[in-house]
């Protein structure tokens, strides 16, 4: 009996062991310095690359997709006069956005759509834990995270070790990339309230609100090296739907996203280039359900209202801004340009 199980043991120690090892290799390999400055998302990195800037004041819209089907360049222009692109991603999160910006210098603006799913230890589901953020966990707070869903924690590696090696890429198609990276939505919400609780119940940002703070220490960290900058930049709490707030009033859901809004505009505050709008708890009337395609992202036609809306914040600020003599590289950028707002 003694002789079956050390045999059984054995047979399962010999094939884990190396697994362990090159686990623990590839983890010390990964949070190597050299990879601080790596955005491991490709997604972003291809509209980079497909979306070049020439003038020498930019606005480069950045973030989650509640930026990437909300603010179109072209809209933004037309308000500023100042060129614009939209590099953001779907699930694009801070932690990955952040070190994609070093493409650009100080003299751009940048505007950027922060959900609150960013700091929900529980919104796990593929995707919605980016390829950075693991990058940046360890060990240990990759598995008090995953708990014991070993199959995503080793799915997670796999695609981390593709961006290492350079394995994994994106393509835009043509009317993207024409739109300036706009990726535009013409659907309309369709109000159903028999599936409403059920949707909720499934949606992969609150069916479990975990706030142990793992994932919003990593978060902070990232606004913190946008504070380094020497940039206009404007960080938003996106809005939704009426009926959406409406019928999660004095829910979990609704605590959970008034006290992502209080963090998000306490972080903000610390910093004399970084502005905070909160578009949850502020509403914008004319972003009527019709203006949705879903409960959380406007359609085409919102999306020219909304990028209308937050070109006239960008020219308020930066009227502000001139009025206070506030020496930033932006600033004497659009003087010697002789831009007026």
């Amino acid at each position: 009996m003694k002789r079956f199980i050390r045999k059984v043991l054995k047979f399962i120690l010999l094939p884990i062991i190396p697994l362990l090892l090159a686990l623990f290799l590839f983890e010390n390999y990964s949070h190597q310095s050299s990879f601080n400055d790596y955005s491991f998302n490709n997604s972003t990195e291809s509209k980079i690359f497909k979306l070049p800037v020439t003038d020498s004041v930019n606005i480069i819209v950045a973030g989650d997709s509640r930026a990437q089907r909300q603010l179109i360049p072209k809209v933004i222009k037309s308000i500023t006069g100042i060129n614009s692109i939209n590099i953001a991603t779907s699930s694009g999160d801070l932690v990955s956005t952040v070190p994609s910006l070093s493409a650009y210098n100080d003299k751009n603006i940048f505007i950027i759509s922060a959900s609150s799913w960013q700091i929900n230890d529980g919104a796990i589901d593929h995707g919605y834990l980016s390829d950075k953020c693991f990058q940046q966990l360890t060990l240990h707070e990759k598995v008090s995270i995953y708990g014991n869903d070993v199959k995503e924690i080793i799915w997670c590696y796999f695609d981390l070790i593709k961006l290492i090696l350079k394995k994994d890429k994106y393509h835009y198609n043509d009317k993207t990339i024409k739109e300036d990276g706009f990726y535009g939505v013409d659907d309309t919400l369709k109000i159903d309230p028999n599936h409403f609780t059920d949707f909720i119940n499934a949606h992969s940002w609150y069916k479990k609100i975990n706030t142990n703070s793992i994932r919003e220490k990593i978060f902070s960290k990232s606004l913190e090296k946008l504070k380094e900058r020497n940039s206009l930049i404007i960080i938003y709490q996106p809005p939704v739907s009426p009926y959406f707030k409406e019928n999660i009033k004095n829910t979990a859901i609704d605590k959970f996203e008034k006290e992502y809004s209080k963090k998000l505009a306490k972080l903000c505050s610390k910093s004399d280039n970084i502005v905070f709008y909160d578009f949850y708890n502020k509403d914008i009337s004319i972003l009527e359900n019709t203006m949705f395609y879903d409960h959380q992202h406007l359609n085409r036609n919102g999306a020219k209202l909304f990028s209308k809306i937050v070109s006239e914040k960008v020219i308020s600020e930066l009227k502000s801004r001139m009025n206070k003599n506030i020496p930033t590289k932006l600033h004497v950028s659009l003087n010697q340009r002789k831009r007026t707002f």
